[in-house]
């Protein structure tokens, strides 16, 4: 059975880092500080990024493992981050991405990152079906304070028709962490996925998946 190289939760294209080059003798030469230097170079863009917005959050990584499978070992670089106010029922809804550094299954690494929502009762959720659910729930049980006039189902109402909302705060974190990705690696699709593990791949036009 074959093996694919790279693992990916989140996003939408594989973005690799390799960790050897071609000199101009056509012998490879192996750098195990390209994957460092290369999250050191995304990690300042996003910061340089959410500096220049009043919209985004950025916070460094507190741990240095991440457990996301045993044979693809990572870490996380840390956590960029924007917020979703309902105003009819004052609540705050966060959308969070983390980002990842997922080493390879035989060289190399890809970048990655995980999406989740967080409501302002420490609930999380890792998507927004299920976000938009725990806040039903947490009317349902009387922690949301119903505004004057309004019904409950009025209030069910407002929260599904926040789901537009998160789903645009999602795609601004998503193409805003790609396209750094995209400065610094070689983004690539899945194109053929075998029954024996084999995967093949082919580029992603300009670094996105189109």
């Amino acid at each position: 059975m074959g093996t694919s190289n790279f693992c990916t939760k989140d996003a939408r294209c594989v973005y690799t880092i390799s960790t050897s080059y071609e000199e101009e003798d056509r012998e490879f030469v192996y750098d195990e500080f390209i994957v460092e230097d290369t999250c050191d170079n995304v990690w300042s863009e996003l910061k340089d990024i959410v500096s220049k917005t009043n919209t985004m959050d950025i916070s460094d990584s507190v741990y240095n493992g991440y457990n996301f499978l045993r044979s693809y070992p990572g870490h996380s670089l840390g956590e960029i981050s924007t917020s979703i106010h309902i105003e009819e029922i004052d609540i705050e809804m966060e959308v969070i991405i983390e980002v990842l550094c997922i080493s390879g299954y035989y060289e190399g690494a890809n970048l990655d990152y995980v999406v989740k929502f967080r409501d302002e009762f420490g609930q999380y959720s890792d998507n927004i079906e299920n976000a938009i659910q725990e806040l039903i729930d947490c009317l349902k049980y009387g922690d949301i304070e119903i505004p004057e006039g309004k019904s409950k189902e009025d209030i069910v109402n407002i929260i599904e028709e926040a789901e537009t909302k998160f789903r645009e705060k999602e795609e601004e974190l998503r193409t805003t962490v790609e396209n750094v990705f995209g400065m610094f690696t070689d983004a690539y699709k899945v194109s053929a996925r075998f029954s024996n593990g084999e995967i093949i791949y082919e580029k992603c036009e300009n670094n996105l998946l189109k």
